[in-house]
């Protein structure tokens, strides 16, 4: 029985973009259901599924959470035109395009675009994929794509609220009450800072996470909240950030109000007057603990499998079938 180069880490067990070791069901030396399942339930929580695509065949293989993302039929054998029809209409050129593009340079791909789904709704999700070359010179990708809608939904959502206040300028103060009436109802971690990036407003929903009064998170007293193995590295964003005049982001874990810290991406993004002066930034912190899991699971597998096939002596290798060719061997 043969393997392709995709179905057992895709199918089974799921490793992050550029990842490239495959296994039969055997090569661990031990029973791996436990395992699948781990992660399984790692991409699930993240959101985040796995796939492999063959360039010469069109044919894709996708993790179980991939087939959830898109909505297909898992008895049905994903291709190509299939995932490309899901695609929405105003971004189908865009992905075609690009897909044009890196197969011409067998370049690797970092995407966002969205889905048109059955019943009329509409996911976003981000793509990134790694190329790689078999020895017999096939082209194929191996990649995850996560689905940020609610992400995305969640920007959208302080994007309008800033669009809102930007058109009620001629009263400043009404417009400030406004917007944190606005950005109190969000379902995220909002905060807003002056221009030299001291904080002076966060949401409720902030308040409550991180169990700290307004006036304890005024100005930097936020800080007490990051972990203090971060907080240099968030602090050194945040002022070239600030120094750059642009919208940017960070990664630091933040403490909520039981002890337990968590993983966040901090965003922030500046807002400015009719001059171009920027009057205050605006930011959102996501949460992205369980993305992390995810990703830290997905690397304990590899680690896992490579000390598995070290201890029973156990090699894996896979075979083009079409091309009679070995695309891989540990």
């Amino acid at each position: 029985m043969t393997t392709s180069p995709f179905e057992t880490p895709l199918s089974q067990d799921a490793p992050s973009p550029g990842v490239t070791a495959v296994a039969t069901r055997t090569s661990f030396g031990t029973d791996p259901s436990g395992n699948e399942a781990f992660l399984a339930v790692a991409q699930s929580l993240s959101h985040t599924g796995s796939f492999g695509w063959s360039v010469a065949s069109g044919e894709l293989h996708w993790s179980e959470e991939t087939y959830n993302i898109f909505g297909h039929d898992r008895a049905v054998k994903p291709k190509l035109e299939m995932a490309l029809r899901r695609i929405h209409p105003d971004d189908r050129d865009l992905v075609q395009q690009t897909l044009d593009r890196v197969i011409e340079t067998k370049a690797d791909f970092d995407l966002e675009h969205r889905l048109l789904m059955p019943d009329g709704s509409v996911k976003h999700l981000h793509v990134l994929a790694r190329a790689l070359t078999t020895p017999s010179g096939d082209l194929e990708f191996v990649g995850a794509v996560t689905d940020v809608t609610e992400q995305v939904n969640t920007a959208t959502a302080l994007e309008n609220a800033l669009q809102e206040i930007k058109q009620r300028n001629e009263a400043l103060r009404a417009s400030e009450h406004n917007l944190n009436l606005i950005i109190n109802t969000i379902p995220a971690l909002a905060w807003s800072a002056r221009p030299d990036g001291s904080a002076e407003f966060f949401n409720q929903h902030y308040l409550d996470y991180v169990g700290l009064s307004a006036e304890q998170v005024k100005n930097w007293g936020w800080t007490a909240a990051v972990h203090p193995d971060d907080l240099n590295g968030l602090a050194g964003s945040w002022q070239s950030i600030i120094a750059s005049g642009k919208q940017g982001e960070s990664e630091a874990r933040l403490r909520r109000f039981d002890g337990e810290y968590r993983w966040f991406l901090f965003r922030a993004n500046p807002l400015r007057d009719e001059s171009g002066n920027i009057v205050n930034w605006f930011g959102i912190n996501t949460d992205i603990e369980d993305r992390k899991r995810a990703g830290e699971a997905l690397r304990r597998s590899e680690g896992y499998l490579a000390e598995a096939q070290r201890l029973t002596h156990t090699g894996s290798w896979a075979w083009n079938v079409s091309t009679r060719h070995r695309s891989h061997w540990s």
